[in-house]
C-alpha cells in the first residue's frame, strides 16, 4: 500500500505542475487548461474559442470575456467555473475595465484563493489542480498602472483584499477523493495524500 501511495504522490505532484493554469506554456504565455468539466458542447466551444482567442498574437481580449461572460451566466454553479472567473479577471484588467477588473478579483480571492481542485471525470486523471494568483497579480498590477479614478479606486480594493487574503490564508486545503483518501494541498504548492 506505501509503494501505491507513493506512486499517488508522484502522481499528483506531477499533475500539479502539468495540469495547473498559471504554468507557462508556449513562448511564456500560460498553457492551456487540460480540461473543464462542461455542461454542454456549447459551452466547451466557447470557452475554447474564448483561449485560443486570448492567445492570439493579436489577442480579442472583447470577444473572449463576451464568450466567458455568457458560460458564467448559463452555468454559474458549474464545479470549475473559476476557469471563467480565472481569464475574465485578465481580460478586463486588458482592455480597462475596472469595475469589471475588480468584481472578478473579488470572487477569485474570495472563492479560489490558493490552489483549487476538483475531482475530475476526465479517464485517468484523479483531479484537476490550478492556481489563480499569476491572473490575479496580472490584473493588479494592470489596474495599478492605469491613471484613472475608477482605476485607483479598484487597485485599492484588491490591495485591501490581498491583504485579508494574506492575513487569513489558509496553510492546507483538503480535497476528498473518496471515503477512504482525501489530499491536502498546501498553499506553497505541496501535496499530501491522506489514507484512512
Amino acid at each position: 500500500m506505501k509503494k501505491l501511495t507513493l506512486l499517488f504522490m508522484l502522481f499528483m505532484a506531477t499533475a500539479l505542475f502539468s495540469l495547473c493554469r498559471c504554468t507557462a506554456g508556449k513562448n511564456g504565455e500560460p498553457a492551456a487548461p487540460v480540461r473543464a468539466s462542461f455542461k454542454t458542447a456549447d459551452e466547451k466551444a466557447r470557452f475554447n474559442e474564448a483561449w485560443q482567442t486570448i492567445n492570439d498574437p493579436q489577442p480579442d481580449y472583447a470577444r473572449a470575456l463576451k464568450l466567458l461572460e455568457t458560460n458564467i451566466a448559463e452555468h454559474p454553479d458549474r464545479v470549475d467555473i473559476d476557469y471563467e472567473y480565472g481569464w475574465a479577471v485578465l481580460c478586463c484588467a486588458k482592455l480597462g475595465r475596472y469595475k469589471d477588473v475588480l468584481h472578478y478579483y473579488e470572487i477569485l480571492r474570495r472563492d479560489y484563493s490558493g490552489p483549487v481542485a476538483t475531482v475530475s471525470d476526465q479517464p485517468n486523471t484523479a483531479f484537476q489542480v490550478r492556481n489563480w494568483e499569476s491572473q490575479l497579480a496580472e490584473a493588479r498590477k494592470l489596474t495599478e498602472a492605469a491613471n484613472t479614478d475608477e482605476a485607483k479606486m479598484a487597485a485599492a480594493r484588491m490591495a485591501e483584499l490581498d491583504g485579508a487574503y494574506e492575513a487569513i490564508k489558509m496553510k492546507s486545503k483538503e480535497v476528498k477523493i473518496d471515503k477512504d483518501l482525501t489530499i491536502t494541498l498546501q498553499a506553497d504548492g505541496g501535496i499530501h495524500v491522506n489514507e484512512r
